[in-house]
């Protein structure tokens, strides 16, 4: 192997023992590179919004990478070389929320509605290391006739609702269906069929946004 192959797995230090050591890590990355200087780049914002998600406010990473014992190997812990974090984050606070986006009381419209997805429920927590869980949301609600709406949130309705305006002959009433319109991705560590821990993104996991279809 060449030398400059190196493997760097990126573990959450779950707590302290009685020492003051860290007791049990959990991976929640792994980033191979070929690079011989400069700067390894790994992709944590998955990570991070679990954080989030949780109550607890203190989280340490663990570097390690058990193939840097080479001289010339990318990996220093001194002074500038430091390895560190860079969350970038955006103020939400005066932005408006789409109609009906979130279900809540009284809500009938077409919404996003609140479902937790554990995958120690469903028995896949032997080979699913992180996360734990995910949101994964799901629409209901109902939709008004494709006649009444007055607003074309797509070329589908725009076409739909002019294809109906036209019609000489009375048809049945065309009515749309509450369903996801956006959705996003979930990254995902597990064990593999060759016992190996494999990081993977799985795409259209989580329903981000809701419409009528």
């Amino acid at each position: 192997m060449d030398e400059y192959n190196q493997t760097f797995v990126i573990s959450e230090a779950a707590h302290w023992d009685s020492q003051q050591q860290f007791k049990k890590t959990k991976p929640i990355a792994i980033k191979e590179t070929d690079i011989g200087e400069g700067w390894v780049r790994v992709e944590l914002a998955w990570a991070v919004r679990v954080w989030l998600e949780g109550r607890e406010r203190l989280h340490t990473l663990h570097v390690a990478c058990r193939t840097c014992q080479s001289r010339r190997a990318p990996l220093s812990f001194h002074e500038k070389h430091r390895p560190f974090l860079v969350l970038y984050t955006k103020y939400t606070g005066k932005r408006r929320r789409g109609r009906a986006l979130e279900c809540g009381a009284g809500t009938n419209e077409c919404c996003r509605e609140p479902l937790y997805i554990s995958f120690k429920e469903l028995g896949w927590d032997y080979w699913i290391i992180r996360p734990a869980g995910y949101h994964a949301y799901f629409c209901k609600g109902s939709c008004a006739p494709i006649s009444s709406v007055t607003t074309a949130e797509s070329y589908h309705y725009d076409i739909i609702r002019k294809y109906f305006y036209t019609l000489t002959e009375k048809k049945p009433e065309f009515k749309p269906c509450c369903a996801p319109t956006t959705f996003s991705s979930l990254q995902l560590l597990y064990i593999d069929s060759t016992n190996t821990v494999t990081q993977k993104t799985l795409p259209n996991m989580v329903v981000e946004s809701c419409g009528c279809m």
